[in-house]
């Protein structure tokens, strides 16, 4: 039974949440870690509201390398996991636009069910972060929130980017991507 939206919450959560898909429990089992016996009200606060702007993330793996990563998944310091496009490419840092993203719509992503482009305008929590990233990937990065409003339209991808890694592949070692495309010359190949 899905989930009736006239729930009253614990506290204010972004759109999306709980997904349409949320079931009411019934008679199920869950468990919460709590710091001390007995728990507090703190004990059962989200992860968004201990940690509202502190969000730091650790590169994970490059989806797309070509002189640099293009797009990559990262991860924050409670486990929540990231995709991270390249939007800027200056001589002190690499700024990229980050949108929390779900294991579930990662996969859809990875089974060309969705394009790049509906990740980034249709964000599942509602968030969308950027970060400046130096020299390397290796160390944690700052999320800075930003609005969907006051987003440069050109940092988003070209409609239709739907990942296939090894055509990428094939593109990128067949010819030369200007990289501030957005993705968008690998784009062209992909819808053909």
């Amino acid at each position: 039974m899905p989930f009736s939206r006239t729930i009253e919450w614990f506290e204010d959560l972004p759109e999306n949440c709980p997904p349409n898909n949320a079931y009411s429990p019934n008679h199920d089992r869950f468990f919460r870690l709590a710091k001390q016996y007995p728990p507090t009200e703190r004990d059962f606060f989200s992860h968004r509201k201990l940690y509202p702007m502190n969000r730091k993330i650790k590169h994970k793996e490059s989806l797309i390398y070509y002189d640099g990563p293009q797009l990559f998944l990262a991860r924050d310091q409670v486990n929540a996991q990231y995709l991270c496009l390249l939007v800027e490419d200056t001589n002190e840092f690499n700024k990229f636009l980050c949108v929390p993203i779900s294991f579930e719509r990662l996969e859809n992503f990875y089974r060309e069910q969705i394009d790049l482009r509906k990740i980034y305008e249709e964000p599942e929590s509602g968030e969308l972060f950027y970060a400046e990233i130096t020299e390397t990937v290796q160390g944690a990065y700052q999320l800075v929130p930003v609005s969907f409003d006051s987003l440069p339209k050109e940092w988003l991808p070209e409609p239709g980017f739907i990942f296939k890694p090894e055509r990428i592949k094939q593109e990128l070692t067949g010819k030369v991507i200007k990289a501030d495309s957005k993705l968008g010359g690998l784009d062209a190949a992909y819808n053909k």
